[in-house]
């Protein structure tokens, strides 16, 4: 870790003190991706952080539902990964390999609602490619024990995501924030936002960090707000939730897009 945090200076031109304090880890990454050097940076370090995440996977044993998955074979896992999410595994690895766990508990948590997924759709491959939308939802609102789990671990990662929202997004906790609204929504939206994160975890994540940035900026929109309140009779409140439910929504689109797609 020290030795590629050394060449993170050489491949973007810059202190890595300076940039761990001037950016956020998403966007460094991003900085380093646009180098010259960037990629074949990236892609070493995500060789050394998967052989670690293996080492570390072998550790977890995650109840889903009845059963119980054990990572044992996190390679696997790893190898189906899109390039995109091996390269913030392995940046959160060079940041903090401590933090690694939840993530790999994650991991590990989809891997195992997907496999239920395609058992109760009769498929082999992932239900988000081999099966329509209609066909997914109806298999999981069938199974109230399974959507229950699902929602559950949804949202308790993205209590998680809050959390690791950069506070300059912020004016107020953003886990709180979460919490409140996530309890608000009615149990077609909890299902849709955990079925998303299901298929397409960095999506979700960006659901919450858009929910944090709107929760900031509401107060620059107060003409428009109370407009919005003589016009609908709703209260200011009601309207501000109303706003929020927009950014932890909006792409609530994609889970009719299938994975093939989305991802080239």
């Amino acid at each position: 870790r020290s030795e590629f945090k050394m060449r993170i200076a050489d491949v973007i031109f810059m202190p890595v003190a300076d940039a761990e304090r001037d950016y956020t880890l998403p966007e460094l990454e991003e900085i380093i991706r646009r180098t010259p050097q960037g990629r074949k940076f990236l892609d070493e370090l995500a060789l050394v952080a998967g052989r670690d995440c293996q080492r570390m996977s072998k550790e977890i044993e995650l109840p889903t539902g009845d059963a119980k998955t054990h990572l044992a074979h996190f390679d696997d896992l790893f190898q189906s990964l899109r390039p995109a999410d091996k390269e913030h595994l392995a940046m959160r690895w060079l940041q903090s390999p401590e933090s690694l766990r939840e993530w790999l508990e994650r991991l590990a948590a989809q891997s195992a609602f997907k496999k239920d997924l395609s058992t109760k759709l009769g498929i082999d491959g992932n239900p988000f490619d081999d099966a329509s939308f209609d066909e997914i939802h109806a298999a999981t609102v069938t199974d109230p024990e399974f959507a229950v789990a699902l929602i559950s671990r949804a949202s308790a990662d993205g209590e998680r995501m809050a959390r690791a929202v950069d506070i300059a997004y912020a004016k107020r906790d953003v886990r709180e924030l979460f919490i409140t609204l996530f309890k608000s929504l009615n149990n077609a939206e909890q299902l849709h936002f955990s079925l998303l994160w299901l298929k397409d975890p960095s999506t979700s994540q960006h659901l919450v960090e858009t929910m944090a940035v709107l929760d900031r900026e509401l107060n620059g929109f107060r003409k428009e707000i109370k407009a919005c309140v003589a016009a609908t009779n709703l209260s200011e409140e009601e309207v501000r939730t109303i706003v929020l439910k927009t950014g932890l929504l909006h792409d609530l689109g994609k889970l009719k897009v299938p994975d093939r797609v989305l991802n080239d």
